[in-house]
């Protein structure tokens, strides 16, 4: 194939192209009597490109999607980005940072994951865009195979799920630009102070939350990927309160990925492990996983507070109440009314009807656990029945 010619960077950054177009979206609103659109208009993306991932199930995918351009390509690096490698898309024009902002963000605020540590918000020279980048730890940073492997990621697109935009790498560091988000749901959630109660989620706000996860698994599932990292944490909001998740499918992507996930790092974080079903934790690695953590974020939302507190009397045991399936009547966040069902006259509010969905979708057991398509018709059902007029 032939080689294509680069034209020289820009002073402040190189110029490279990315692919694919975001598909449309008309979120639900708020008071309807028809039925919900909220499937019909979601953006699922149809486009079976063909992926191919660590377990070596193939997907449709176009080829030379990806270029990689490395010193034996271009000849020397620019002096301005000096990066090693870069993998791409075509389409989606992308500025790239200087290497030096990367590590200065990385540097001043960073949060460090599960597979690596999170940089905070890098500023391009222009002030229009802003990015993050995830710098990966050595289980995928030294893994041969990586580039072939985060094309994958490459190709993702769905307007509830993060953008990877590209992959660089020099001698100190590798991993991933990506898109930037206002807020995590955790920090949305919990970091309110008392007397902000105008910046609470209301009812309805949480309800699509809810349905943006669902499309956003109900994509990455179509593309045989189980996100497998599903927690508050991982779920980004932007300014308007659209989800987006993050974080997750790489031991669906990366073959150098211990599927089994390492309990030992939730020790500085024992509030995440409640996410996790029997099944993640032994390394079994299935969509029922996705399930299960989708059942926890419906407990989240209820509450208004992590599944485990260990400080917290109220909500230390939040998980064992739901489990027990007795007095439910103290897992409520009090700052939010709940509306009650306008369909059917009757004493069961949303609250009552989200944790009984939320129930099933716990149990130990994947298989009494409700798919995910079952779980989209019961929420275009709820919205019916108690966000009409």
């Amino acid at each position: 194939m032939p080689r294509k010619k680069t034209s020289p960077p820009e002073k402040k950054g190189s110029k490279f192209l990315a692919t694919f177009c975001c598909c449309c979206y008309s979120p639900p609103k708020k008071k309807s009597k028809e039925k919900s659109k909220l499937l019909k208009n979601s953006a699922v993306d149809d486009d079976r490109d063909e992926l191919t991932s660590s377990s070596g199930e193939h997907y449709p995918m176009e080829e030379n999607s990806c270029s990689s351009r490395s010193h034996g390509d271009n000849g020397p690096p620019s002096p301005i980005t000096t990066y090693e490698q870069v993998i791409t898309n075509r389409e989606e024009e992308i500025t790239l940072p200087q290497n030096s902002y990367v590590t200065r963000a990385l540097d001043a605020k960073s949060v460090v994951g599960y597979y690596g540590k999170v940089s905070g918000k890098i500023d391009m020279d222009d002030g229009n865009k802003h990015y993050v980048f995830k710098q990966w730890n050595n289980v995928i940073f030294q893994d041969i195979n990586v580039g072939k492997q985060v094309e994958i990621l490459l190709r993702i697109r769905h307007e509830n799920i993060i953008k990877v935009l590209v992959y660089i790498r020099n001698d100190s560091f590798g991993g991933v630009l990506e898109e930037y988000c206002h807020i995590t749901l955790h920090n949305r959630l919990f970091d309110i102070g008392p007397t902000n109660s105008a910046a609470v989620l209301d009812c309805f706000r949480r309800y699509r939350i809810l349905f943006d996860i669902m499309m956003a698994l109900k994509y990455l599932h179509e593309k045989k990927i189980v996100h497998n990292n599903i927690t508050s944490y991982n779920i980004l909001l932007t300014q308007e309160n659209k989800a987006k998740l993050t974080h997750g499918g790489y031991q669906s992507i990366f073959s150098g990925i211990d599927r089994a996930i390492d309990r030992t790092y939730f020790k500085t974080v024992p509030t995440k492990l409640e996410y996790y079903s029997p099944q993640a934790l032994t390394g079994i690695l299935q969509p029922e996983n996705d399930i299960y953590s989708f059942g926890v974020i419906i407990l989240v939302m209820v509450i208004g507070n992590e599944p485990y507190q260990p400080n917290n009397k109220q909500y230390r045991y939040a998980m064992r109440v739901l489990r027990e399936d007795s007095d439910w009547s103290m897992l409520k966040d009090f700052r939010i009314k709940w509306p009650k069902n306008q369909v059917y006259p009757s004493r069961k509010t949303f609250r009552k009807v989200l944790l009984r969905t939320a129930y099933e979708c716990v149990k130990k057991n994947k298989n009494s656990r409700p798919t995910l398509n079952d779980l989209i018709e019961k929420f275009i059902k709820y919205e019916a029945r108690y966000f009409q007029e």
